[in-house]
């Protein structure tokens, strides 16, 4: 079983386990707490990694070959997977895949998948119970979508498998425990907002806020934000700070400031930045160290939003002010 060493690969970033063949593939199945009932494979080198964020566990793999498995999801948990650099045919549940394609299964559902030829994939699983929750803040009612009994598809989500790849691959290099939850929220966001979309797809009929409530919503969401901007904070915890649902708070904070809660929250925290690298007391404090400490934890993305909001690198401005 020495395939079942984890090997860290320099352009991937994060340890990976390989395998090679059907008994080192359901070792590592049961390692996650999946119950692997029927395991078929003709492989060629694969591998798999898994890191939890907080309570989201993240797994990413990559099969070469054809391989059958079916499965049972944990109790308690929900599983949400997407497909990447993708050769071949994924089938789940009888059901083809394709690669803009999200699917979501709930606890106790079993899943047969087969992949043929070369897959690389993503899942996250998370509580059943903070999806509920979440789904009640969110969306009141939704909540009966996690109730089903065969898996949820989320066709046509090519942007969403792009931003969750994005941010999986780089939270997954991540060593800070801060910044993984912080990396959690993100992904939690886009996973919740893709589980929620058919729901709100059936029920957006000419969506409205009236103009007195909405200033309190924004308010309200405001002053949390402001009083956290380095805390891990999800589109969940914002309504509920509003006492709003996501749409409500979607739609006070786009006619209000023309973008999204979350956006806002970039926003403030790119302010953050930018004031504390200006001032005198940032003058030994790393440029990472200023934008972890404002919640911030994509170096990559942060460069990129800093120089588009403010016209300047961040090097740039702390040397600007040491003039």
């Amino acid at each position: 079983m020495d395939g079942l060493q984890p090997q860290h690969q320099e352009h991937i970033g994060f340890p990976r386990t390989h395998f090679r063949d059907t008994d080192e593939l359901a070792a590592v199945y049961k390692t996650w707490g999946m119950d692997v009932v029927q395991l078929k494979a003709e492989s060629g080198d694969s591998w798999t990694a898994s890191e939890p964020l907080g309570d989201l566990r993240v797994w990413a793999s990559s099969l070469t070959g054809r391989y059958s498995v079916r499965t049972g999801l944990p109790p308690g948990t929900v599983l949400v997977q997407i497909n990447s650099g993708r050769h071949g045919s994924r089938r789940i549940g009888g059901m083809e895949l394709q690669g803009s394609d999200i699917l979501a299964g709930f606890a106790g559902l079993g899943l047969t998948g087969i992949v043929d030829q070369q897959d690389r994939g993503t899942s996250f699983v998370m509580p059943l119970d903070s999806v509920k929750r979440a789904s009640v803040d969110l969306a009141p009612g939704s909540d009966r979508l996690t109730r089903g009994t065969s898996p949820l598809i989320v066709s046509n989500s090519l942007s969403r498998v792009a931003v969750l790849c994005r941010l999986s691959d780089a939270a997954m290099c991540l060593e800070s425990e801060h910044d993984r939850l912080l990396a959690s929220s993100d992904i939690v966001d886009v996973l919740l907002g893709a589980l929620l979309s058919p729901w709100h797809g059936a029920t957006d009929t000419a969506f409205r806020v009236p103009t007195f409530q909405r200033l309190p919503i924004v308010r309200r969401a405001e002053e949390f934000m402001r009083a956290r901007l380095g805390d891990a904070l999800t589109l969940q915890d914002i309504c509920r700070a509003a006492r709003a649902s996501q749409r409500s708070v979607e739609y006070a904070f786009s006619t209000t400031y023309q973008m999204g809660p979350k956006q806002y929250l970039k926003a403030l925290r790119l302010n953050a930045v930018w004031r504390t690298l200006g001032s005198r007391a940032s003058k030994t404090e790393r440029i990472k160290e200023v934008a972890r400490r404002h919640g911030i934890w994509h170096m990559g993305h942060f460069s990129d939003d800093y120089y588009r909001v403010f016209g300047e690198t961040p090097q740039q401005t702390k040397a600007r002010r040491r003039l």
